[in-house]
């Protein structure tokens, strides 16, 4: 009968460790993930496109335009995704320094690189 009673102590020893060892092993697993949950991502607008990128760095320019400027801005992203200016064409030379002056060279985030570009650049009054 004592054997019994140590036997039957032993075997609900064994099955209350195994139902905590369970529990605590779900409570950790919840709490690890809700420590790693990002409850409140921080969102930085960036422009997505080359083109805005590009519109981004154009803006401001530091003379006065009193008449819209056009010009075709042949470029290229090299390997360390940085715009490399090719060829501006217009024929406004300050408009063609200001372009190179504010592109070249400048970081991009963009997947495509080595890839040659022709974008039509517009400067107007009170940009």
């Amino acid at each position: 009968m004592l054997v019994s009673l140590v036997y039957q102590s032993l075997i609900l020893k064994r099955i209350i460790m195994r139902n905590l060892k369970i529990y605590l092993v779900a409570m950790l697993l919840t709490m690890g993930t809700a420590v790693f949950a990002n409850t409140n991502p921080v969102k930085v607008e960036k422009p997505e496109t080359i083109t805005e990128q590009i519109a981004e760095l154009l803006k401001n320019p530091t003379f006065k335009v009193e008449q819209d400027i056009m010009a075709k801005v042949t470029l290229m992203v090299n390997g360390d995704k940085e715009l490399v200016v090719l060829n501006v064409d217009t024929e406004d030379q300050k408009i063609e320094s200001f372009i190179k002056s504010r592109l070249n060279y400048q970081k991009l985030e963009t997947t495509a690189t080595r890839s040659q570009l022709v974008v039509p650049v517009r400067v107007v009054p009170g940009a």
